[in-house]
């Protein structure tokens, strides 16, 4: 179990990953998920993503970047 102490001081939101309300065809995803993988590899570890966001497509380039960035 990770301990509150252990979290990250400054969480990430995912509104906007893939998409706002709605999944945007012409995202760059590639450039999303390095982000992601750039920020995971800072030590960050607090992530907020609802599943609603870009209809799910935010939380598929999340999982892209948490794999990537092992």
């Amino acid at each position: 179990m990770l301990h509150t102490t252990n979290l990250s001081k400054i969480g990430f939101g995912s509104w906007g990953i893939g998409g706002f309300a709605n999944p945007n065809p012409t995202n760059d995803d590639a450039h999303d998920i390095a982000g992601v993988v750039h920020w995971l590899h800072k030590g960050a570890n607090y992530l907020e993503v609802p599943l609603f966001y870009a209809g799910g497509k935010s939380v598929e380039l999340i999982a892209s970047a948490i794999r990537q960035s092992d």
